[in-house]
């Protein structure tokens, strides 16, 4: 998934230029060949309390060796300890082969974080905002697939994944609090494969216009493992499904997007640990939530916003987030869903969006300004 940076103070406009000066002049030919060796890059720097002063960078190195393929990496790091690398490549690149029929492609993600200071609130929609806690949480995710586009609109694509969660540093009141005890220390790592079956007419993957999209991904986990000092080892299997639609349209007369996206996600097993559950808050999914402030074993969520240029490569969004977690996808309902405005500003690089969020005011008015980063 699109990880965000949580930022007290963020030098926006300063990092604006800096991107406003390395980009190209016009935006690429996303259906032509492409120059050998195009290449973005964007700086990030943030400062929070919890953990201090940031700096990373993010890179786009697009057809380098003239097979169409890109390589897409992200790092940052701070002086307390935060770490974030995220390096994923595409041959050819998800933008090329979008809308056409090809024969195969492969792509390869490496997703590493560690958390410091992860919040966590309990489980399901009864948790509380005063319950929370926190603690240090450190995910890697490796993911490779190959795909094959049967037409212009239709692709398949099969994978392997591999997903390891350690949790330590947790809270003491959470273990004096029995709305938290599904919070444990240890490991929790899983194998599995996965289908995807896509249908897709929009008519731009970066930032489309006009079009739908609809993706339907089965993941069968055979083992997985979770370690803690209290259960030591324990294995079982794990199913998750997923099923997404997304419909673009362009409002000629205001030369806006309006965007709408439907999403929702289960898992099959019962009994299953805190870091395998599916989360909805932050910036790609509920915004104006803090990140993961709802977990369950399912989920459902609606995005609907209106994206409208403001200057050059500027512009912003508003929008409105509907959604809830269930225990179950029996307990699927339109009953209690959370509903949360958005606004935000999106900067157009050639290859990718830098998008910045407001978060957490709607839910605590007296904090300061807390701004979600995503790329």
């Amino acid at each position: 998934m699109v990880k965000t940076t949580t930022l007290i103070y963020f030098t926006i406009w300063q990092m604006l230029m800096v991107a406003g000066v390395v980009h190209s002049e016009t935006l690429p030919d996303t259906n032509a060949t492409k120059n050998v060796g195009e290449f973005e890059w964007f700086p990030l720097a943030a400062y929070d309390r919890d953990i201090g002063v940031g700096l990373g960078l993010k890179g786009f190195y697009l057809n380098a060796i003239g097979k169409n393929e890109s390589s897409d990496a992200t790092v940052f790091a701070s002086t307390k300890g935060e770490r974030w690398f995220r390096f994923v490549f595409s041959i050819p690149d998800f933008e090329i082969r979008h809308g056409t029929r090809f024969d195969y492609a492969i792509d390869l993600s490496i997703d590493y974080d560690l958390y410091l200071r992860n919040s966590f609130f309990g489980v399901g929609m009864g948790s509380n905002f005063n319950n929370r806690s926190y603690y240090s949480k450190e995910p890697l995710d490796i993911n490779l697939s190959m795909s094959r586009g049967f037409s212009e609109t239709y692709t398949g694509r099969i994978g392997v994944r591999y997903k390891i969660v350690n949790n330590y540093n947790i809270d003491k009141n959470i273990y004096n609090n029995p709305d938290l005890s599904s919070l444990k220390e240890g490991k929790a790592e899983r194998y599995s494969y996965f289908l995807t079956f896509t249908y897709d007419t929009k008519d731009n993957r970066l930032n489309p216009k006009k079009g739908y999209f609809i993706e339907a991904e089965w993941e069968n986990s055979p083992f997985v493992k979770i370690q803690n000092p209290e259960l030591k080892i324990q294995n079982f299997v794990l199913n998750r499904f997923s099923i997404e639609a997304q419909y673009y349209y362009y409002i000629e007369f205001l030369k806006t997007v309006f965007a709408s996206r439907f999403k929702s996600e289960w898992l099959s097993n019962i009994d299953l640990p805190v870091q395998f559950l599916l989360p909805i808050g932050g910036n790609n999914t509920l915004r104006g939530f803090p990140q993961d402030r709802f977990l369950d074993k399912a989920y459902g969520l609606v995005n609907s916003e209106l994206r409208f240029p403001i200057w050059c490569r500027l512009g912003g969004i508003l929008g409105l987030d509907m959604g809830r977690v269930w225990s179950s996808i029996e307990e699927f309902s339109f009953y209690n869903w959370r509903i949360t405005p958005a606004v935000g500003l999106r900067f157009y690089m050639d290859t990718f969006i830098i998008r910045l969020t407001p978060v957490n005011s709607l839910l605590n008015p007296k904090s300061a300004l807390i701004m979600n980063v995503s790329i």
